[in-house]
């Protein structure tokens, strides 16, 4: 099962898992090997590495300029929403303010 781990480059347990049962019948295979993925340093090292943030551009000018707080400000009015109440349905609306 250890062969089957590195030779399909320590993939997840149900790759393996599926490319062992197409040869052979093994019981509790699949806690078997979560048990060698746990125990395998390379999986270890590499299950531990921190993900890779995602490269972001840089802000346009007009997001790092300094204004007066409540300089910019908006307000979006949305509607009308069906809304039940009891067996009643009403029409409702809405704000939102942002700054």
């Amino acid at each position: 099962m250890k062969h089957y781990h590195e030779r399909f480059n320590h993939g997840n347990h149900n790759t393996v898992m599926n490319e062992i049962r197409q040869k052979y019948y093994i019981t509790s295979l699949r806690s078997k090997l979560r048990k060698i993925a746990h125990e395998c340093q390379w999986c270890r090292i590499n299950r531990s590495l921190p993900k890779m943030p995602s490269a972001e551009g840089d802000l346009p000018p007009e997001r790092l300029r300094h204004h007066q707080p409540l300089h910019v400000y908006g307000v979006d009015y949305f509607g009308p929403m069906s809304v039940t109440i009891g067996r009643r349905h009403e029409k409702r609306y809405g704000r939102y303010s942002h700054a």
